[in-house]
């Protein structure tokens, strides 16, 4: 009886020390998943850029994946210390990535199978500092969200194709679908004026009349780059102007 009562003790202090835990760090632990604070000024991180591929984004991969592009609030951010195992039980991991809360407002191409109110975004990266040449991701803020993979079975098969530790990662279960870098997936939207990647629109920019906005007439802090606009990086548009223009680019796409 007396052992059996150190034990309870026990897994009570275990409970009591997980509870302050959260309160004063932060952090939750579940099976590999442990939730930390966001820094977001923390330091500021290199781009490291992948080649721009406007088809691979739109068409998932020649169809490997299945994409929905759409415009939403983002409701709340999450960040998280993961790790999992292998086929090979080694431990892979320790990487940070954050999970982007997002009310859906309007669907561009395709569609999510779900009726939540939010929808939960896998992104891959961590939130805590600044990328440099990127797009800041805020709560309570409007954006495009363009490179999005729905997770479902197809995005698994093709995963587990390409690296069979990522398939494994337990946010994956948690989330909608996965976000690719913030640089060219995102679109904010500021004051009615749509900030994004100028390669969406590379086409079209060759037309003298395409109604770019002037980078001294339109200011976001959206961009971690005050020069992203003069540089040519990004460019700004109204929206009723962009809506239109992107509404041209997918449907080359379908």
């Amino acid at each position: 009886m007396k052992k059996k009562k150190q034990i309870i003790i026990a897994a009570s202090l275990l409970t009591v020390f997980a509870v302050l835990l959260t309160v004063f760090f932060g952090i939750k632990s579940n099976h590999g998943i442990r939730e930390i604070k966001i820094h977001p000024n923390a330091q500021i991180f290199s781009n490291f850029r992948t080649p721009f591929d406007l088809n691979a984004i739109i068409t998932g991969h020649d169809g490997n994946v299945d994409t929905v592009v759409f415009r939403g609030i983002v409701k709340d951010l999450h960040e998280y210390s993961v790790t999992w195992e292998d086929d090979n039980g080694e431990e892979n991991g320790g990487i940070n990535e954050s999970i982007i809360e997002v009310q859906i407002e309007e669907f561009y191409k395709g569609i999510l199978d779900t009726n939540k109110p939010v929808i939960k975004i896998l992104y891959p990266y961590s939130l805590s500092g600044i990328e440099s040449n990127s797009v800041n991701i805020c709560k309570d803020s409007e954006y495009i969200f363009v490179n999005c993979w729905i997770i479902n079975e197809k995005y698994h098969d093709y995963a587990m194709r390409v690296s069979g530790s990522v398939a494994k990662d337990p946010l994956l279960a948690k989330t909608d679908c996965i976000l690719g870098g913030a640089w060219c997936s995102l679109f904010p939207v500021d004051n009615d004026i749509v900030f994004c990647y100028n390669e969406y629109f590379s086409l079209q920019m060759q037309d003298e009349q395409f109604p770019l906005l002037e980078p001294d007439k339109c200011h976001t802090s959206f961009l971690t780059n005050d020069s992203a606009l003069t540089s040519g990086d990004y460019i700004a548009l109204k929206y009723s102007d962009f809506h239109q223009l992107f509404r041209e680019v997918l449907s080359e796409y379908k």
